[in-house]
């Protein structure tokens, strides 16, 4: 019984490590968007001999769009979940916190 519960602890803690390492990316990669809004409005003269630039960029765009919105879905679906945890997981619960949107 002593084993389950380690297991049990084991495996909780891996999993609120990998929801927050997706949840980080998606958060670091809405700030860098944010940036890179703001470089762009201050260089839209420089940008016709930058147009292989671009096609970098837009790669760069679609894999962070898809970053964000793996954390979105996976918020949709389990968001209801992470929220019952905060109120029954005492040991957890700062975790599960700063995982809430």
């Amino acid at each position: 019984m002593k084993m389950i519960k380690v297991m049990s602890k084991k495996l909780v803690k891996k999993a609120l490590d990998a929801i927050r390492q997706m949840a980080d990316e998606a958060d670091e990669e809405s700030d860098d968007e944010y940036e890179e809004d703001d470089d762009e409005n201050e260089e839209e003269d420089d940008q016709e001999g930058e147009k292989e630039d671009d096609k970098d960029e837009d790669e760069l765009d679609k894999e962070a769009t898809e970053r964000e919105n793996k954390y979105e879905k996976f918020y949709k679906e389990f968001g209801k979940n992470i929220k019952l945890g905060v109120i029954e997981d005492a040991s957890n619960r700062n975790k599960l916190a700063k995982l809430l949107r």
